[in-house]
């Protein structure tokens, strides 16, 4: 296997992370099919731990009782983001 189809092959393997902080109450399966491409973690819609936790995630679904504004963005910049994947 070559050092690329080796790296490629890495990278197929991570599942990405996604943060949801939307109710999903009425569509309890609504992550079923990303199951095999990602670990969903599902959190209460709180602005400190979006604030906190943002960094560990690819990405966020968002809720509409926690403001993702430019601050939580730039705290993403800073603790992690989808390029150091690529």
């Amino acid at each position: 296997m070559s050092c690329r189809s080796s790296i490629i092959h890495e990278f197929m393997r991570e599942k990405f992370r996604i943060l949801n902080m939307a109710d999903i109450t009425a569509c309890p399966n609504l992550f079923d099919d990303l199951a095999s491409i990602a670990e969903i973690v599902s959190l209460p819609a709180d602005v400190s731990t979006l604030r906190e936790r943002i960094g560990e995630f690819d990405a966020y679904l968002a809720s509409l009782h926690v403001r993702a504004d430019r601050s939580v963005l730039e705290q993403k910049a800073h603790h992690g983001s989808l390029s150091k994947r690529y």
